[in-house]
């Protein structure tokens, strides 16, 4: 501890300061012990790690949470992302390629035909009210463009429980439908996968 009037370290039990000779005892307002310095940068260093961690785990999370697993397949002309664990259809299912989740809950599947000279617009209008002729209600159909091409997005809901997101487009006078179709209750997660689709939407050079 320190002398408070002359400030020199003094041992401790020492009754006297040897320097200026004034009383050390506890109860002495002239005995000053020496606190120990505290950390002042400590909490800000754990608070500083317990960010960083929190920011990796959160664009992991984002970069590969619910990611979908899969390649690109060409079909028809258009390349198509399809899960690994899908199934190519036996049956067409009307489509001129399909392919079924595991679960059976899922359908992806593409059509081609000729657009008989048709702009884009015109088939999207018949799309959308051919869809709601059979229990589909659907919303408005947006232009989107994936990788240079301009496709026409349209989301659907089904009367028995399940949804479909058609993109849809007109390339050399023949018309693109590629229809993704999932009952609720689907363990894919959909956003996901329609990403992955979008991500790599393309025709084939």
């Amino acid at each position: 501890m320190l002398c408070a009037k002359c400030g020199m370290k003094v041992e401790e039990g020492t009754d006297f300061c040897p320097n200026c000779g004034s009383p050390m005892n506890a109860g002495n307002t002239n005995a000053v012990n020496k606190a120990p310095k505290q950390n002042n940068k400590l909490p800000m260093i754990i608070g500083i790690v317990v960010a960083v961690i929190v920011f990796v785990v959160v664009v992991c999370l984002f970069m590969f949470g619910g990611q979908v697993k899969g390649e690109t397949k060409t079909i028809s002309g258009v390349k198509v992302y399809v899960p690994d664990s899908y199934q190519k259809s036996t049956s067409s299912l009307g489509y001129t390629e399909a392919y079924v989740s595991e679960d059976g809950k899922i359908v992806l599947g593409l059509l081609t035909m000729s657009a008989y000279g048709a702009e884009l617009d015109d088939y999207a209008d018949a799309y959308k009210s051919q869809l709601e002729n059979t229990n589909y209600s659907c919303g408005d159909y947006n232009q989107k463009t994936f990788n240079d091409n301009n496709w026409m997005k349209m989301k659907c809901e089904y009367s028995a429980g399940a949804d479909l997101n058609a993109y849809f487009t007109i390339k050399d006078n023949k018309v693109y439908v590629l229809n993704i179709v999932n009952e609720n209750g689907s363990d894919t997660n959909i956003n996901s996968l329609l990403k992955e689709i979008e991500k790599n939407l393309d025709f084939a050079a």
